[in-house]
C-alpha cells in the first residue's frame, strides 16, 4: 500500500479524537491504515484487561466515546496482532500512538514502527535545555509519579499535573496553572488534542508539545508523504 501510514491506538480505531488530528497534518495524498489494539472486544473482554495493583495503567478510548483503563501487558499481543495486519496489507511505516513505555514486543520484519514513547520523550529532550523545567500533563493521578521520575533521569526539573483527555477541559486548565513557570509542557497521552493543547497554552502560557501531532508529523516525513 504504497503512500499509506499504519496507525496502531490502544484503544479502538473508530475513535474520533485522534484520526482526525492525524489526518489534518497528514493532509491529502496519504492513507491512513488504522487499527485499535481493543477492536472487536466486548464489555466483558474489556473488563479482563484491568491492570492489577501495581500495574501502570494506560487510559484510552473507546469508538462510542467513552474511555476504559487497561494493563500494558495485556495489550501487547493485540499490538503485535495489529503490527502484523499492517505488514501483511503491504504498510511499511506504522506509528504506535501512545506515550507510554511497554514491556518488549515482536514488530514484524519490513515493518517500521515509530514508537510514541520514544518519539514524545526525545522531542522533550530537543525541545527543552538540559536541566530545563518541563511540565508533564497526564491523565490519571497513578501516572504521574511513574512519569515524572522518567523525566526527571532524563535530568529535567519536571511538575506534574493530571486531567482526563475524555473529561473536562475546564479539568485541563485548572491541572495546567501548575506549569506557569516552565520552559515547556508536553501533553504526554496520545488523546489530548488541539483543544487541549489550547487550554493549556492560555493557562500557563508556555511553548506545549501536543504528542499526536509529533507523531504525525514524524510518520508523514518518514513516510516521504
Amino acid at each position: 500500500m504504497s503512500g499509506t501510514i499504519g496507525f496502531v491506538l490502544v484503544g479502538q480505531s473508530g475513535r474520533d479524537d485522534v484520526l482526525p488530528v492525524v489526518r489534518a497534518l497528514l493532509g491529502p495524498g496519504v492513507e491512513v491504515a488504522a487499527k485499535g489494539a481493543l477492536d472487536g472486544l466486548s464489555p466483558a473482554e474489556l473488563a479482563r484487561m484491568a491492570p492489577v495493583p501495581g500495574e501502570h495503567p494506560v487510559v484510552t478510548r473507546l469508538d462510542d466515546g467513552s474511555h476504559v483503563v487497561v494493563s500494558k501487558p495485556a495489550l501487547v499481543p493485540r499490538i503485535e496482532r495489529c503490527l502484523t495486519e499492517l505488514r501483511d496489507a503491504s504498510v511499511k511505516v506504522a506509528a504506535l500512538m501512545c506515550t507510554g513505555t511497554f514491556p518488549p514486543f515482536a514488530v514484524p520484519e519490513g515493518l517500521l514502527l515509530l514508537r510514541g514513547q520514544q518519539v514524545v520523550d526525545n522531542g522533550v529532550r530537543a525541545a527543552c535545555p538540559a536541566g530545563g523545567k518541563v511540565g508533564v500533563l497526564v491523565p490519571l493521578p497513578e501516572q504521574e509519579a511513574f512519569s515524572g521520575g522518567k523525566f526527571r533521569d532524563m535530568g529535567f526539573d519536571v511538575v506534574t499535573a493530571h486531567a482526563n483527555p475524555y473529561g473536562s477541559l475546564d479539568d485541563v486548565r485548572a491541572a495546567a496553572a501548575a506549569f506557569r513557570d516552565r520552559d515547556v509542557v508536553v501533553l504526554h497521552c496520545m488523546g489530548y488534542n488541539g483543544d487541549h493543547k489550547r487550554v493549556v497554552r492560555e493557562a500557563c502560557g508556555r511553548p506545549t508539545l501536543q504528542a499526536n501531532a509529533l507523531m504525525a508529523r514524524l510518520a508523514a516525513e518518514v513516510a516521504g508523504a
